[in-house]
């Protein structure tokens, strides 16, 4: 991420037509997992 340039890196993932799953994590800030805010909340 340090190499691209990237702060953050959304991740998504299906697990049936109507459930998502997402993780925003923020490794440069410290944050490697964020489970229970931002993005993940929101879907």
């Amino acid at each position: 991420m340090a190499r691209e340039d990237l702060t953050t890196l959304p991740l998504v993932w299906r697990e049936s037509a109507r459930r998502f799953h997402a993780r925003d994590p923020f490794p440069v800030g410290g944050v490697v997992e964020d489970p229970a805010t931002g993005v993940a909340v929101v879907l």
